[in-house]
């Protein structure tokens, strides 16, 4: 059998008032809903959370979360701020009354059922929904936790310990346009032109076939290479955009705390500080 429930069975089965520990109030939440459906009033239930120095509930919004479950008729044992006293009162063993609560000392929920003869059938719901319901339980769940047999304490040390996570941000942008730019250009082109040749060859005193022509012309057209511009566009370049990833490293640093034991000793006293390693 499981030793855990064996034990918490021992200390419920002369008496029908159970207390059970919830570290996530959420799963108190649904432990009252589940009594509630299998047939437990709910005046028979208490619930108690951890108060601060102003008398408010740590965990507020729970608080008035869990009290919403109840009518004004069945908050009176809801509303008992004394739900933890009760424990002093209602047959829990004083070592057992203690353990839970300390525990509630550390935030979540306490529950207290008023099974009657249904105590096997609360249990049952109250282990289903998570609850914690011997000291047994709570000593695997308190970072801070006694035996009343040997007086042994266990304290947890904690650290911080750095986890880089990666968010991809834009980080600039590049855009690309064009403009019209002039620049003036020079271009030597060849040219040709016609110009006028006159050459007189002496004659060999042969007879003319007319006679005097007085006023007779000739035209001769002369002609030239005329240069005329024209512009027209051409693909001078082609551009290819595209991206490319760049690998890089950069070394984040970051200070981070850690809790380290500190001994202080008052009197004539031995202190063994050497580590212990568990054995199989």
């Amino acid at each position: 059998m499981n030793p855990v429930r064996e034990e918490s069975d021992r200390l419920h089965s002369s008496n029908h008032i159970i207390p059970a520990y919830f570290r996530n109030p959420a799963d108190a939440e649904q432990a009252i809903k589940n009594l509630s459906s299998a047939g437990f009033p709910k005046e028979n239930i208490g619930v108690a959370m951890r108060e601060d120095g102003a008398g408010k509930s740590a965990t507020s919004g729970w608080a008035d979360r869990l009290r919403s479950l109840f009518s004004a008729k069945e908050r009176d044992e809801y509303d008992s701020d004394n739900a933890i006293d009760v424990l002093d009162h209602m047959g829990i063993p004083e070592d057992e009354g203690r353990y839970f609560k300390n525990a509630l000392q550390s935030g979540g929920a306490l529950l207290t059922v008023d099974a009657g003869s249904r105590s096997d059938e609360a249990l049952s719901i109250l282990r289903n929904s998570k609850a914690t319901l011997s000291s047994r339980e709570l000593r695997t769940l308190s970072p801070v936790s006694q035996t009343a047999n040997t007086g042994t304490q266990r304290v947890e040390l904690l650290g911080e310990t750095l986890r880089v996570h990666k968010d991809r941000v834009q980080r600039g942008s590049v855009k690309l346009r064009k403009e019209v730019v002039s620049e003036h250009q020079n271009v030597e082109v060849p040219v040709t032109r016609e110009e006028l040749v006159i050459e007189r060859h002496p004659a060999d005193g042969r007879n003319a076939r007319t006679g005097f022509e007085d006023g007779k012309q000739i035209e001769v057209p002369l002609s030239e290479d005329q240069v005329r511009v024209e512009k027209r566009p051409i693909v001078r370049e082609e551009v290819e955009v595209g991206k490319r990833q760049v690998q890089d490293t950069k070394r984040i640093a970051d200070d981070v705390k850690h809790e380290e034991l500190r001994v202080e000793k008052e009197g004539d006293v031995k202190v063994d500080s050497s580590p212990k390693r568990k054995t199989a």
